[in-house]
């Protein structure tokens, strides 16, 4: 749901990061697909689309490698160029918070 420069964006601050929009397959696949591919390559998954995906994490029984929420209404997509950046730095941030931290089956509402 957000625009490949958000992963170009995380990318260049060092992490690791694949945005569904760069990957065809990724692109079309349903939310329970996108999930079980993340799972399969140890990465989190950040939506805005809480109503179902906190279904497939709970459905997970913790055993995932999280799951990071976001509201429109803290990064609206579609309101200007900001928003990228907005997104960026709050991954950045929430990353740098979690250095090293290889727990399972976590969830996080993503702040600017």
């Amino acid at each position: 749901m957000y625009p490949a420069g958000g992963a170009a964006g995380v990318r260049a601050r060092s992490h690791d990061c694949i945005g569904a929009q760069e990957d065809p397959e990724l692109r079309v696949a349903s939310d329970a697909e996108v999930w079980a591919w993340a799972q399969s390559q140890q990465r989190a998954v950040v939506t805005e689309d809480a109503k179902d995906f906190i279904p497939l994490a709970v459905a997970s029984s913790g055993d995932h490698f999280g799951l990071i929420l976001t509201h429109n209404s803290s990064f609206p997509r579609h309101s200007s160029g900001l928003f990228v950046g907005k997104l960026v730095s709050a991954l950045d941030h929430l990353h740098l918070a979690r250095p090293g931290d290889d727990s399972t089956g976590w969830v996080h509402w993503l702040q600017p």
